[in-house]
C-alpha cells in the first residue's frame, strides 16, 4: 500500500485525506498514535485536526477539527492557562497530573516526543523568549520597589553649617 493510499480513506458516510502531518502528539504500545494533521474532510478545504489513528491510517477515533483562528484561538487559551497556574504554583514543570493509561508509552518516551515536537516548532525558543520577558519584568518590579524604598542620606555636617 503507498503512503498516498493509507493517507487517504472512505468511511461509510464521508470520504478524508491527510494533506499534511504536522506532529505526533503521543505513541501507543498498540501502535495507534495522537496526532494533529491539517484534513480535507469530504473534499473541501483542510483543516486542522487532532485524532488517534492506526498506523494505516485507515481507522481513527473521535477527534477535534478546528479552523486556524479556532486553533489560534486555543492556543492562546491554554498560554493563559498555564500561565495561571504557574503564578499560583499550581504548575510544575515536566509533571502532568493526569491518569495513565495502560496501554500508553512511559512518560520518558513521550517527553522526548513532546521535546521533538517543541523544538521542531521553535516553541522552545518562544518559551524561553517568554521566561526572558517575565525576567525583565520581575527585575523591574524589584527594581521600582528598591527605588521607592531608598532613603535620602542624612546631610552631613558640612551641609548643615552650609544651609
Amino acid at each position: 500500500m503507498t503512503e498516498e493510499r493509507s493517507r487517504r480513506g472512505r468511511s461509510r458516510d464521508f470520504e478524508y485525506e491527510v494533506v499534511n502531518s504536522i506532529g505526533v502528539l503521543a505513541r501507543y504500545n498498540s501502535g495507534w498514535t495522537k496526532e494533529i494533521n491539517m484534513v480535507a474532510w469530504n473534499g473541501k478545504d483542510p483543516k486542522f485536526d487532532i485524532r488517534d489513528w492506526n498506523p494505516e491510517h485507515s481507522q481513527m477515533s473521535r477527534g477535534v477539527t478546528l479552523y486556524e483562528d479556532e486553533l489560534k484561538q486555543l492556543m492562546g487559551v491554554m498560554e493563559g492557562y498555564f500561565a495561571a497556574q504557574k503564578r499560583k504554583g499550581n504548575y510544575r514543570e515536566g509533571n502532568r497530573e493526569r491518569a495513565v493509561k495502560k496501554d500508553r508509552i512511559t512518560e520518558t518516551d513521550v517527553s522526548d516526543q513532546e521535546k521533538k515536537n517543541t523544538e521542531c516548532w521553535g516553541l522552545q525558543e518562544e518559551a524561553e523568549l517568554d521566561n526572558d520577558r517575565e525576567e525583565m519584568e520581575k527585575s523591574a518590579e524589584t527594581t521600582e520597589i528598591k527605588e521607592d524604598a531608598v532613603e535620602e542620606p542624612e546631610p552631613s555636617a558640612d551641609e548643615i553649617r552650609f544651609s
